[in-house]
């Protein structure tokens, strides 16, 4: 991490301190000289609904959002530059959660990207609905050092801070802090591995972030793009899917599957083949559905007004 504070000082800049610190507001961090491709953990931590039920020491984060230029700072010949933006929150109510990853190329020198992607799980037996969150980035190259430029932190909490600071006295801590205990150490001393771990859903950029949706919330409706193709239902209580809203323009004939992460999500019929309310859903019989184990799917076709079911695995 580059520290201003250091570089230029009172001593030497004539008594005038730091003459840049607009430039403290960015955060600068180097991997280790790694010798294969593939993955680095660069975010290990539990997010948290109501933070008013634990111990501050137990206390980590509600939420957290970020924007890094991520860039092969050491390779004269490959210059790979991308934008990774992330976002992960409990849902209001504690009953889900949300979750966004992008990488934006900014060069592609030999065909190759960067890739982020986001790991969670639910933490069984927690005070309050509580996700284990991993941020992963795809290194394309190797013998190279991969810098990451934080440009934007956001965090909700009631932040631990013997964990920022190491001192309990201490309350001040500043989005840098942060960015270093949350991030920057796991960039600069984690190894690269071969193979993500197990017993983790993930989402890659790789991807488009678009085609697969979560819906986890208590909502009853749900906004999907053109190209989405699939929505993961799940939850942590019960809760129903009514209405299926469209962004811009869907074509007609498209294909929407819903895959069931549990049997927490039921599909209401809230129309029939002759309805003229946008956006309606027809099951079969025209029966509320609610699956019953984990991986159960719907099929649903849209006529240009309607999503109506034609095929169901269960």
């Amino acid at each position: 991490m580059l520290d201003e504070d250091i570089i230029w000082t009172k001593y030497n800049l004539n008594e005038k301190g730091n003459p840049l610190p607009q430039y403290k507001k960015y955060s600068s961090y180097l991997t280790k000289g790694h010798t294969v491709t593939g993955y680095l953990k660069i975010f290990d931590s539990e997010v948290q609904f109501d933070q008013s039920l634990l111990l501050e020491k137990d206390r980590n984060l509600t939420s957290v959002s970020f924007t890094a230029l991520v860039d092969t700072n050491t390779d004269s010949y490959y210059r790979e530059k991308a934008l990774l933006d992330v976002n992960f929150k409990v849902s209001s109510g504690g009953t889900g959660f949300s979750y966004a990853i992008n990488m934006t190329p900014l060069s592609n020198s030999l065909g190759k990207a960067f890739r982020g992607v986001i790991g969670y799980k639910q933490v069984v037996g927690a005070l309050t609905p509580t996700y284990s969150v991993q941020i992963y980035l795809w290194l394309p190259v190797s013998y190279a050092n991969i810098r990451v430029v934080f440009l934007d932190f956001y965090s909700e909490s009631s932040i631990n801070r013997y964990a920022i600071n190491g001192d309990y006295s201490n309350a001040e801590y500043t989005a840098l802090d942060r960015i270093k205990f949350y991030l920057g150490d796991n960039i600069r001393f984690n190894s690269v591995i071969q193979t993500l771990p197990t017993g983790i859903t993930y989402s890659s950029t790789e991807n488009n972030p678009r085609t697969a949706l979560p819906c986890t919330d208590i909502a009853t409706s749900i906004s999907v793009y053109t190209e989405t193709k699939f929505l993961e239902m799940g939850g942590d209580v019960a809760h129903s899917l009514a209405t299926i809203n469209c962004y811009g323009i869907i074509d007609k004939g498209s294909i929407l599957t819903l895959r069931f992460y549990n049997n927490k999500s039921t599909i209401v019929n809230t129309g029939n083949i002759d309805s003229v309310v946008e956006n309606k859903i027809v099951l079969r019989g025209l029966v509320n559905v609610t699956p019953t184990t984990k991986g159960q799917t719907i099929t649903l076709q849209y006529d240009g007004l309607l999503w109506i079911e034609i095929a169901r695995n269960f």
